[in-house]
């Protein structure tokens, strides 16, 4: 049964300071209070019994009908007392903002951070706000990872949600490195924009692997020069191979034929794994090089 509605002072109610929504469209709240000057407040709102240095009464529910009937200059506010735990008010005033989607992207993503960070793991709070997909808070927790200017800039509208989704696969130096991608005009469409982002994310995995050291050790200088050694001979023996010697492979007996294709497979396997190693060195360098680059 719903518990009957009261006539509170105005005075004696206020917002919750953990209220998850942050920003109010000042357009949209004159709106409102005209129109509860006109006809009232149509809607309660939901309060629990919190006394304290700004009020009596705490809103679980309807901070924006708060707000707009301060600005109509009412003496009293219709509202429901409840008796709630802290956490289910909380709970409360999540699900009021996400299903009138009231929330922008960031206070989304910090509203579910108050939740893990009260022991909640992300597929608990998806079954609690009833998801049956926990990817939007995965997603979302992510963009707290983006570096403060950038998220900043996520808030005001500077950078768009996608562009701060792939920025958040990144480490800080990787986000500003894609901001500039973006800024240069590099990422016209999200196709680019993902590929470019992957593409720095393949080389910071990539220096994971190959930590730079200020000088080598006697062992790393062993392993250049035993590389560049076999890079010698690898290329004298190419070089001993010509398309007419290949054709003659046509004419080698097939006992022999098999023997040597198994050889030459080895070869060929280990050829590619030292391409990969150089490859992903090269990468570590092109990093590094962009990184001084940004500096």
């Amino acid at each position: 049964m719903t518990p009957p509605t009261r006539a509170l002072p105005l005075s004696e109610v206020y917002a919750n300071p953990l209220q998850p929504r942050k920003i109010f469209a000042m357009a949209a709240l004159e709106d409102l209070a005209a129109s509860i000057r006109v006809q009232g407040l149509l809607q309660p709102i939901t309060v629990v019994k919190r006394p304290s240095v700004h009020g009596t009464w705490l809103v679980v529910m309807g901070e924006r009908r708060l707000r707009a009937s301060r600005i109509a200059d009412t003496k009293t506010i219709p509202a429901i007392v409840r008796d709630l735990s802290d956490e289910k008010v909380a709970e409360l005033a999540l699900l009021e903002n996400l299903q009138r989607e009231d929330l922008n992207i960031t206070e989304e993503a910090r509203a579910y951070q108050v939740f893990i960070d009260k022991g909640h793991t992300v597929e608990t709070l998806a079954a609690l706000l009833g998801f049956t997909q926990p990817w939007r808070i995965k997603d979302r927790l992510a963009l707290l990872k983006l570096a403060g200017p950038l998220l900043e800039g996520l808030e005001k509208g500077a950078v768009t949600p996608t562009q701060a989704f792939e920025m958040s696969r990144l480490s800080a130096e990787g986000q500003f490195i894609l901001w500039r991608h973006i800024q240069d005009g590099r990422c016209p469409n999200p196709q680019a924009l993902k590929k470019v982002a992957s593409a720095i994310l393949d080389q910071e995995n990539q220096i994971e692997l190959f930590k730079p050291q200020a000088t080598l050790t006697d062992e790393e200088k062993a392993a250049v020069s035993k590389i560049a050694r076999f890079m010698e001979r690898a290329g004298r023996l190419a070089s001993l191979v010509t398309p007419a010697e290949i054709a003659l492979m046509n004419d080698v007996a097939k006992s022999d034929a098999r023997v040597w294709a198994d050889k030459l497979g080895l070869l060929e396997g280990l050829c590619r794994d030292l391409r990969n190693a150089m490859l992903a060195n090269a990468a570590k360098q092109d990093l590094m090089r962009v990184r001084q680059e940004t500096k």
